[in-house]
C-alpha cells in the first residue's frame, strides 16, 4: 500500500484515465489514500453526483499531524441500500482488517452518512462504505478544521467486483494472487470483492493454505455465510487456512477483500485431497481449522 504514494507524481495520468473509464457507467469505485499521511486539514475529497450511481468507496488514511483532528464524512442525501464500515488503530494494518470483517457482516439500510472519528497522531483510519447515491448528492470528507481543498488525488475504477473460476481435479492445486494481476485497477485491489469459485471434480477435502508475497499478510473472507479473518503473518512462508468436504461438480465460493495496511499479494492455494475414511459423514462436516481437522475429523471421533 506504501508503494502508490511513492509514485504520486503519476497520480493526475492515473486519474484521468480511470475518469474516462467510468465516464458513462453508473459504477463507480473511489479510492481514497494518495497521500496516505495527512499532514495538515482540510478537505479530503468533495464529490456532487449528477447522476444517481452506485459506488463504493475505499478510505484509508494516517493521521500525520502532531494533535488528535475530527476525520468527517457526511452525505446531504439519504443512500439507499448503504452499507459502511470504519475503524481506527495505531497499526494500519488491524485497521484495515478490522473495517473489511465489520463490512462484510454489516447490513444494508437507507440512511444519510454521517461518522466523524477523532483521530489520534500517528493513527490511522481505514473505512469501506457503498450504496446508491441520488442524483444531486454531496459527498464531503474533512480532516480537522480547515475549508483549504487538500492536494489529494482520488481514484476511480469503473468496477470493484472480480469473479475467477477454476476445475479442480484430486491431488490437484490451483493458486491465485491475491492483491495482483488485474488490469485498469489500483494495485492491491484494496476494497474490492475478489471472488474465488472452486469446482472439485471429485468429492473429497478441499485444503485452503495462504502466503504473503509483500510482507506480513492477513485474510479477511467469507465462506459458506461464514466470516473468517486470519492472524497477521510473517511473509514468505504458507500458512493453512480452513479445510471443507466438497462434493464433486458443486462449486465452493470464496469471497476476499483486499485490506488496507498490507503490501499484496497474497498467494492463495487450493488443494482437493483425498477423504481420509468413509465412516465419516463428509458432506455434513464443518468447516475447520487444520488442527482440528486431523485431531478429530480425521479419526473419526468429528462426525459432522
Amino acid at each position: 500500500m506504501a508503494l502508490l504514494s511513492k509514485f504520486l507524481f503519476t497520480a493526475k495520468m492515473v486519474l484521468s484515465f480511470y475518469i474516462s473509464a467510468i465516464a458513462t457507467n453508473q459504477n463507480q469505485f473511489v479510492y481514497l489514500n494518495m497521500p496516505e499521511t495527512l499532514i495538515k486539514p482540510g478537505i479530503v475529497h468533495k464529490k456532487q453526483f449528477t447522476k444517481s450511481t452506485k459506488a463504493r468507496y475505499f478510505v484509508h488514511f494516517k493521521n500525520g499531524t502532531n494533535s488528535s483532528q475530527n476525520f468527517s464524512f457526511k452525505s446531504k442525501y439519504i443512500i439507499d441500500d448503504f452499507k459502511k464500515s470504519f475503524s481506527t488503530n495505531i497499526r494500519p494494518e488491524f485497521s484495515g482488517a478490522r473495517s473489511v470483517y465489520n463490512f462484510l457482516t454489516s447490513k444494508p439500510s437507507d440512511a444519510k452518512l454521517n461518522a466523524t472519528t477523532l483521530l489520534l497522531p500517528d493513527e490511522t483510519i481505514s473505512g469501506i462504505f457503498e450504496g446508491d447515491f441520488q442524483k444531486g448528492d454531496t459527498l464531503l470528507c474533512t480532516f480537522g478544521k480547515s475549508n483549504q481543498e487538500l492536494d489529494n488525488v482520488d481514484i476511480y475504477q469503473s468496477a470493484y467486483k472480480f469473479d475467477f473460476t477454476y476445475d479442480l481435479d484430486l491431488n490437484k492445486q490451483v493458486s491465485y494472487k491475491l492483491g495482483s494481476g488485474i488490469e485498469n485497477t489500483v494495485a492491491g485491489q484494496y476494497g474490492s470483492n475478489i471472488t474465488i469459485k472452486i469446482t472439485p471434480k471429485k468429492n473429497g477435502l478441499l485444503r485452503f493454505s495462504f502466503s504473503p508475497r509483500g510482507g506480513d499478510g492477513l485474510l479477511v473472507y467469507q465462506n459458506r455465510g461464514k466470516i473468517f479473518m486470519t492472524k497477521l503473518l510473517p511473509a514468505k512462508k504458507e500458512y493453512d487456512a480452513i479445510c471443507i468436504s466438497v462434493d464433486k461438480n458443486k462449486p465452493e465460493t470464496f469471497t476476499f477483500i483486499p485490506t488496507g495496511g498490507l503490501n499484496f499479494p497474497i498467494q492463495l492455494n487450493f488443494k482437493l485431497i483425498d477423504l481420509p475414511g468413509k465412516n465419516i459423514a463428509w458432506k455434513d462436516c464443518y468447516v475447520c481449522t487444520f488442527d482440528f481437522y486431523f485431531n478429530h475429523c480425521r479419526s473419526g471421533i468429528f462426525d459432522g
